[in-house]
């Protein structure tokens, strides 16, 4: 599982602080930086304005390490090229 270093790497990617990613949120910085290190995992409302926000998948947040991926790939995901997504991959 992934999602902590890839909610850390994603609001890096945005240029948002802690701070400034739990203000967008809603939320106090403490809970980023708990999600962030795995302390504890965001609960399904904060999971979707995460996804909305990155416009990434949750599934592609908490599957796949979004580090290891090229540029050009995180650049099709971003804009809907999700395998998690569309196609045969889709799960519901």
């Amino acid at each position: 599982m992934y999602l902590s270093p890839n909610i850390k790497f994603l609001r890096k990617r945005k240029g948002f602080t802690q701070q400034g990613l739990a203000v967008n949120l809603d939320i106090n910085r403490s809970n980023i930086n708990n999600y962030e290190n795995g302390k504890t995992v965001p609960p399904v409302n904060i999971l979707i304005a995460l996804s909305d926000l990155f416009h990434i998948s949750i599934d592609t947040m908490i599957r796949i390490n979004l580090s290891k991926l090229r540029e050009s790939q995180l650049y099709m995901i971003e804009n809907g090229s999700d395998v998690f997504v569309k196609g045969n991959e889709l799960r519901v």
